[in-house]
């Protein structure tokens, strides 16, 4: 009887799990990475490498490391001038609109040589104070192996912003496949049996609300 109640219980966490995954809306254009081919670009179908102060590297379409899918992305960092954690990013090509008071996540599966890697949702244009720069930040340290990262965060103003992997580490190289962007709190990917989720949080909120690309 216990056991029966037991297979019960975890048959309607499932079914839960899966209606709730199935309700995200991922707003990424091409976040499996299986649009666009070849090496040594500068950018692909969705996403971009940016660069600026003498920083140097590239991307390239692997498809035999992919966690999902047949490709995923590789970014081999060249170069990035002391102090220059800004002027390499792995950035998603379109902005969006944030409501105040809502709550996003962005989440990646990551591997690679060890380093750190910033999350960052920054301004996409400058603000009434004329600021530009980020809304908030989190440094995560990417390991061989696979592992899903993510940054969840409360909007503090109503702002059009870019989704941004800050990447400083010359010399290393980056393997990125199944990117999110959803509003709401993470919802952990069911991707593989051992690998972990890191977590990246900012402040939460309990409010839903709507996220546009721009």
């Amino acid at each position: 009887m216990k056991r029966n109640v037991f297979l019960i219980l975890v048959f309607l966490a499932m079914v839960t799990s899966m209606a709730y995954a199935q309700d995200i809306e991922n707003l990424f254009d091409n976040p499996g990475f299986e649009e666009g081919s070849g090496v040594d670009l500068q950018e692909i179908p969705g996403w971009v490498l940016y660069k600026q102060s003498d920083a140097t590297g590239f991307l390239s379409i692997n498809t035999t490391e992919a966690i999902e899918g047949n490709q995923c992305v590789m970014v081999e960092v060249t170069g990035v001038p002391a102090g220059g954690s800004w002027n390499l990013r792995f950035d998603h090509a379109r902005r969006f609109s944030t409501e105040e008071g809502v709550t996003y996540t962005m989440s990646f599966w990551l591997k690679g040589d060890p380093g750190p890697i910033t999350f960052s949702p920054s301004r996409g244009e400058q603000n009434e104070a004329g600021e530009w720069g980020n809304l908030t930040s989190e440094e995560v340290t990417i390991t061989p192996e696979w592992a899903e990262y993510h940054l969840t965060f409360e909007s503090p103003e109503n702002r059009l912003i870019m989704w941004q992997l800050l990447i400083s580490n010359p010399g290393h190289i980056y393997y990125l496949d199944y990117a999110q962007c959803y509003v709401g709190e993470y919802v952990e990917s069911d991707l593989g049996s051992t690998e972990a989720a890191v977590s990246s949080t900012g402040k939460l909120a309990a409010r839903w609300g709507s996220l546009k690309l721009k």
